[in-house]
């Protein structure tokens, strides 16, 4: 059979992700950590919250350019001031009607007066978009557990969208739009439709999400498998949820100690199940300034399979935030004047940011 061009570039684009995958678990094996593996994730936009709310706030203004034309009047304007030609006959059009020849400053994108309807209107968006600022500054902090807050703020943030968006039975499609609608209710219209194109975004990320973040939720001993009914998941989804971490812990965490060479008798499994059971059957706490990782810490000795499981799973990151932060400080540590420095002591400057 005949190869073609694109059969060739894909087959060795394969080759390519074969080596890049021996060559991975390789290095996971010499550092002996291929058992904390859960997944491998390439910027997979599903796992992404900072990319995600990126996606759904660029649906949002896109529309909005395209309903309040922000972006043809900027080529307009770029088209205008790069011809000299052009320039001339706007400055005569200009004159020739009585209108203050002005020069429009092309690098930005609004340079010109606009009206306190559109200034109301961009203060509405301003508004939306807070809350998408926060969230991000949230979910990338380093020094607190982030992966239990996932599932929270994607809920937080669908809630704040729907608020906007109103009655999903409401028409605001453009050919519904009335001719009589002053500027302020047209505004409103367009922020609502682009509510719900940012909408559609993020619910199609939100089905995607993986089961770590779940099992980071009841580990949360605020939170637990409670939230999901306080929420009004769906009771099959629920149970499902919950299956699927009493699975990880029975297979992963059940028959484990401090030290792998200890085998459990039935009797300890016994107690080690009980101690399982009881930290389910705990009510949730209250508290805004309890961090889970710290609890399961402090409680290692009760529970000290729970604890192990804990320790694995929130320590993940939400986001790749805090390790990228880790590499962009390198270029500060490692100068001219400071380039000899040996691996060892690159890690733990890095780590302690000195």
């Amino acid at each position: 059979m005949e190869v073609g061009d694109d059969d060739n570039g894909n087959e060795q684009d394969f080759e390519n992700e074969v080596l890049l995958t021996v060559e991975s678990f390789k290095g996971l094996e010499n550092l002996s950590i291929e058992d904390k593996l859960f997944g491998i994730t390439l910027d997979n936009a599903s796992n992404n919250q900072v990319f995600i709310n990126e996606l759904s706030v660029q649906e949002f203004l896109k529309y909005l350019d395209q309903e309040l034309g922000l972006s043809q009047l900027r080529q307009l304007l770029n088209k205008i001031c790069a011809s000299t030609q052009r320039c001339e006959k706007l400055s005569l059009a200009c004159k020739n009607n009585s209108i203050d020849d002005l020069k429009p400053i092309i690098d930005v994108p609004t340079s010109y007066t606009l009206t306190e309807e559109q200034w109301n209107g961009l203060r509405k968006i301003v508004d939306f978009l807070e809350l998408f600022k926060e969230v991000t500054a949230v979910i990338s902090g380093s020094t607190y557990s982030t992966l239990f807050m996932m599932i929270l703020l994607f809920n937080f943030l669908i809630n704040h969208v729907e608020d906007i968006i109103g009655d999903e039975n409401e028409k605001v499609n453009d050919e519904n739009d009335d001719e009589n609608d002053d500027e302020n209710i047209r505004i409103e219209k367009s922020i609502k439709k682009a509510a719900k194109y940012c909408k559609d975004k993020l619910l199609k990320y939100y089905v995607k999400t993986n089961n770590v973040y779940s099992i980071a939720v009841i580990l949360d001993l605020r939170l637990k498998i409670q939230y999901f009914k306080d929420e009004e998941w769906d009771d099959d989804l629920i149970n499902e949820i919950n299956q699927n971490f009493v699975n990880i812990f029975n297979s992963n965490y059940a028959t484990t100690s401090l030290n792998s060479n200890i085998s459990f008798t039935s009797k300890e499994k016994s107690v080690i199940s009980h101690k399982f059971k009881t930290y389910i059957a705990l009510p949730t706490v209250s508290g805004k300034t309890l961090d889970p990782l710290k609890w399961s810490r402090i409680n290692e000795t009760q529970y000290l399979q729970l604890s192990k499981m804990a320790h694995d799973y929130l320590a993940i990151p939400a986001t790749s935030v805090p390790s990228e932060q880790c590499f962009s400080i390198s270029k500060n540590l490692i100068t001219n004047n400071r380039n000899c420095l040996i691996g060892k002591t690159i890690r733990i400057s890095i780590y302690l940011k000195s």
